[in-house]
């Protein structure tokens, strides 16, 4: 063990930023410096941790030397309706509906699992999802969805459907 704890420290600070760590030694030097004395690699985490240092990148160093105190990321994704013959750019928003503990949005990755029917027109782009229905097309899809923290992942599933504009307009009016 202390030898995966020695090999996780030096990875949070050696320049050479191979496989998962990418981290500073300026951090480190602080906690050491400034910090009361830590017993066990976990006190010095909760350290790192409650100093405001990027956790993502301490996070996928100490992981390459198999101490793993990442958490997944997580997701939580909306239906969405759309009207025929109408696309919708920007539909949702992954960063509003994922989180991870340890990273920032712009540090999570996302990935189309699946899509039940490719008439739904649903793609991915960076952090948005777009729908853009094929024309004259009515129906729906299930859609799955990764987000990932270069270590671990979550998925999750929405429903897109495609209504025509006149049952739309008319079920909220009834309604």
């Amino acid at each position: 063990m202390k030898g995966r704890v020695a090999g996780a420290l030096y990875d949070l600070f050696d320049s050479a930023n191979e496989g998962y760590d990418s981290a500073s030694f300026d951090p480190i030097a602080d906690l050491v410096v400034n910090s009361p004395t830590e017993d066990t690699f976990l006190q010095f985490w909760e350290s790192w941790q409650a100093s405001g240092q990027n956790e993502h990148h301490a996070v996928r160093a100490i992981y390459q030397n198999t101490i793993d105190y990442d958490d997944p990321p997580s997701i939580d994704l909306p239906n969405r309706t759309v009207l025929q013959d109408f696309g919708w750019s920007h539909a949702i928003d992954l960063w509003e509906y994922s989180w991870d503990e340890e990273s920032l949005d712009a540090e999570l990755a996302w990935q189309r699992l699946y899509v039940s029917d490719s008439r739904c027109g649903v793609s991915l782009d960076g952090r948005w999802v777009n729908i853009a229905p094929q024309s004259g097309w009515l129906g729906g899809c299930d859609v799955s969805v990764r987000v990932s923290d270069s270590l671990k992942t979550a998925d999750d599933s929405f429903q897109v459907n495609i209504e025509r504009f006149c049952a739309t307009l008319y079920s909220r009016i009834a309604t």
